[in-house]
């Protein structure tokens, strides 16, 4: 894309300037962020960092996580497959200024085994992020292959070019790198709004964007709550929730309460409000036990759902039901998994009452699919619900995936793995309902 006014053109004309990583660097990268492997090929044993090859009937038995190669003495770790073009590859940033922007710059480094050989390396520089002190970015990126479900099959040779923030774009942008380079440079309104060079997990721009353009976000910060900042940055829903119960917040930030559970505790203050406690009270605001307070008010919630007349509630459904169908349409056909888990959208509102009461947990009775920026998945086993997740239709993130009574269970990660793995999917069924 063309430079389409004078930020752009400024912003391309002062990337060129910036230097190249120096060999230092480089070294630095590939050393901490990718991974020194050895192989088990007919009976002998191959080192792939320095392409030795010995005879060990122990490692060749019994095939151990780690060993260490004799000749170049490095820790090694053992690759079940290996094929000529095995690869590693990992994302590193560098923090550093220009002008009166805080630039973000993003390296996509390679480690390339074989067998019998010392590895090969190379590295591109795939995007860069320039936040100008008011807050405004200007995103540049190569170009990438589109003929793939994959987003970030880079055109190495490609030359960077002004980005938008939408769709594929959006994915790439939100990239979290492996490491960031020791060495940092910081604007001085960045370091005067609390921002010392760590991101505690946070999309490296939308952070420092905030930080310069949003208060809120600055408060929240400088009271170390980098959990409730990592929250209000998903997606515009989280972001109108804790801005509704900002009072609340600041409640939390006078009597030094770390709200660690951010969905959780979100879910808890609507419930407080629904039986009409007080919200700026932090007898209720901050309990010592989370877990057992919120779980205390849905059972009390569910329970008031039961007592209501039938005919009430099967009237507030099906209203809710034609809203809903309305909203999902595009995504009722969706569907993933593996071999052992099934990943597919609540389909109606009585489904999701029925997840909430197999789980234990609000996604019936604070009425998630009332949320217009919520897509609602189920994970389960032989049809058996074992997680719930949320993803944040203008990010094209998960939000929160819980099991039952909002705690992970042992195939949480494989869960997450597979809604990233397939966040394409999700994103085709948004492009058709737009």
């Amino acid at each position: 894309m063309n430079p389409k006014n004078k930020i752009q053109n400024k912003v391309l004309a002062l990337s060129k300037r910036l230097p190249s990583l120096t060999d230092n660097q480089k070294q630095l990268a590939y050393k901490r962020c990718l991974s020194n492997y050895y192989v088990v090929s007919r009976k002998s044993v191959f080192c792939l960092e320095c392409g030795h090859k010995w005879n060990d009937e122990t490692i060749v038995s019994l095939t151990p996580n780690q060993c260490v190669c004799p000749i170049c003495s490095k820790s090694l770790i053992y690759s079940k497959s290996y094929s000529p073009q095995m690869k590693e590859s990992e994302y590193v940033a560098l923090l550093t200024t220009k002008d009166d922007f805080q630039v973000v710059r993003f390296f996509f480094i390679t480690k390339y085994y074989k067998k019998l050989q010392q590895p090969s390396f190379s590295d591109s520089e795939v995007m860069q992020h320039w936040i100008h002190k008011d807050g405004t970015v200007t995103f540049l990126q190569k170009s990438t292959n589109a003929q793939t479900i994959y987003y970030d099959c880079w055109k190495f040779e490609s030359n960077l070019t002004c980005k938008g923030n939408i769709g594929r774009d959006l994915l790439r942008n939100n990239t979290t790198p492996y490491m960031f380079f020791p060495k940092v440079k910081i604007l001085p309104w960045l370091c005067r709004n609390g921002f010392d060079g760590i991101f505690h997990d946070i999309v490296p721009y939308k952070l420092i964007s905030s930080l310069l353009s949003d208060s809120l976000v600055e408060t929240l910060f400088k009271a170390e709550l980098f959990h409730v900042v990592r929250y209000y940055l998903q997606g515009d829903s989280s972001k109108n929730r804790i801005i509704k119960h900002w009072p609340s917040i600041k409640i939390c930030i006078r009597h030094g309460y770390n709200i660690l559970d951010v969905n959780m505790w979100i879910d808890y203050l609507d419930l407080l409000s629904h039986f009409g406690k007080d919200t700026h009270n932090a007898f209720y605001v901050c309990p010592e036990d989370l877990f057992f307070a919120h779980d205390r008010l849905v059972r009390k919630r569910n329970e008031e759902i039961k007592k209501e007349k039938e005919i009430d509630r099967k009237r507030k459904i099906e209203e809710n039901q034609k809203l809903y169908f309305q909203r999902m349409q595009s995504f009722l056909e969706l569907t993933f998994g593996d071999s052992l888990i099934k990943i597919e959208p609540l389909k109606s509102v009585q489904e999701f009452e029925k997840e909430g009461e197999a789980l234990n947990h609000c996604v019936f009775t604070n009425e998630y699919y009332l949320e217009s920026d919520s897509l609602i998945l189920s994970a389960r086993i032989d049809d058996t619900p074992i997680e719930t997740i949320e993803v944040s239709l203008s990010q094209l993130s998960v939000q929160q995936c819980h099991g039952r009574c909002n705690r992970n269970t042992k195939y949480h990660n494989r869960i997450l793995d597979l809604v990233n793995n397939n966040m394409h999917l999700i994103e085709r069924c948004v492009n058709v309902a737009v």
